[in-house]
């Protein structure tokens, strides 16, 4: 429950983010150190910098080729390349687990449909 937790807020704020990308904010988090840099900061640096698409952009891209409800969204890179993973529920009650890459919006792989 937390790993699904942890994804939907970075999701959320992944696509907050998308929103603002030409705004730069400070976050401060609370008990943490200045230096240490978080999942968030690594989406928002690669989203600032060009290297990643607006989650929403993807996300619409990913709707019209696979039909169901996504659950969970991951930005990670694989092997230097920035990829969205995407898990989805099928209508049919499948779990489809969606690779795209984040530079192009391109489907990379689909796994379990």
């Amino acid at each position: 429950m937390h790993s699904r937790l942890t994804l939907m807020l970075t999701a959320m704020m992944l696509a907050f983010l998308a929103s603002f990308a030409g705004v730069s904010t400070a976050l401060s988090h609370e008990g943490e150190e200045e230096n240490e840099i978080t999942d968030e900061d690594r989406a928002r640096g690669a989203l600032e910098r060009g290297e990643v698409l607006p989650l929403d952009q993807v996300k619409a891209g990913l709707e019209s080729r696979v039909h169901g409800e996504i659950t969970g969204i991951e930005l990670e890179k694989e092997d230097g390349i920035w990829v969205y993973e995407f898990k989805v529920i099928s209508p049919g009650g499948k779990m489809i687990e969606v690779h795209i890459d984040a530079k192009t919006g391109k489907l990379i792989d689909k796994k379990g449909e």
